[in-house]
């Protein structure tokens, strides 16, 4: 194997691990907005329905 092959394996490794990283941070990213989706909904079932209610209206008007 001459240093040319050498030289073109090493860049396709290089290509598959940065490939392999691209796909972890998207995956990353699916698992942060779930947790954030989590954390919501864990903090909205800490109300009792009427505060419930009441917090929905003003998220409504921030929105």
């Amino acid at each position: 194997m001459d240093q040319s092959e050498k030289l073109l394996m090493g860049i396709e490794n290089i290509l598959s691990v940065a490939s392999d990283l691209v796909d972890e941070v998207a995956r990353l990213k699916n698992v942060e907005e779930e947790c954030k989706i989590l954390k919501e909904k864990v903090f909205m079932n800490q109300f009792t329905k009427a505060e419930h209610e009441e917090s929905s209206q003003k998220i409504i008007r921030i929105s």
